[in-house]
């Protein structure tokens, strides 16, 4: 319960003759406040857990919340700044249209983002982009981002060792240990055999 109380002064002596009271049942408000805290620190746990990125941008393209800084990539401060800061100035303009693109149509968007870092390196991001709404309207843009350089330096690695099998004098055949059976062969070894 919450309470307030005032005097009641008798406006001939100045003399206090009483007092109004109102008392207000705050229980709801209460209960509220208490769930809309648990569900913060439920959503805060879950952003901090994920392996992504997640940032969340109001509808002015204002980073609200960052759940990690990306190093070397990411504004300082990262809270306040605009999407456009996030990415190269070459970037910008088309960034800027992804993000009003979604919340001008409510449609998703993907798009893949290469950052030189602070030591000149470059990384590669992909980058996913949802309208955030309440009560059907858009208010910001949430975006999950994934760091693939690893798994671009991989696939980059496949690429040129299959390059480097096609281009091969020699015949290479690959044998299934357990199995025996053949899982790869190159052109060459094609050719000599059909």
């Amino acid at each position: 319960l919450n309470g307030t109380a005032l005097p009641v002064i008798d406006p001939k002596t100045g003399m206090v003759t009483g007092a109004i009271g109102a008392v207000y049942d705050v229980t709801n408000l209460k209960l509220a406040e208490i769930a809309a805290r648990d569900s913060s620190t439920m959503l805060q746990t879950v952003a901090e857990s994920s392996a992504d990125g997640l940032a969340l941008f109001d509808r002015n393209h204002h980073c609200l919340f960052l759940n990690r800084p990306v190093p070397g990539l990411t504004p300082e401060p990262a809270i306040g700044a605009s999407v456009e800061e996030f990415v190269p100035p070459e970037d910008r303009a088309r960034v800027h249209e992804i993000f009003e693109h979604v919340m001008r149509t409510r449609e998703p968007r993907d798009f893949s983002q290469v950052f030189p870092d602070s030591q000149g390196a470059l990384r590669y991001l992909e980058l996913r982009v949802r309208a955030v709404q309440s009560m059907d309207r858009v208010i910001g843009a949430v975006v999950n981002i994934t760091e693939v350089t690893e798994r671009r330096a991989q696939q980059d690695t496949l690429r040129t060792q299959a390059r480097i099998l096609e281009t091969m004098r020699e015949g290479v055949v690959l044998v299934d240990a357990a199995s025996n059976l053949i899982r790869l062969t190159n052109p060459t070894l094609d050719r000599m055999f059909g």
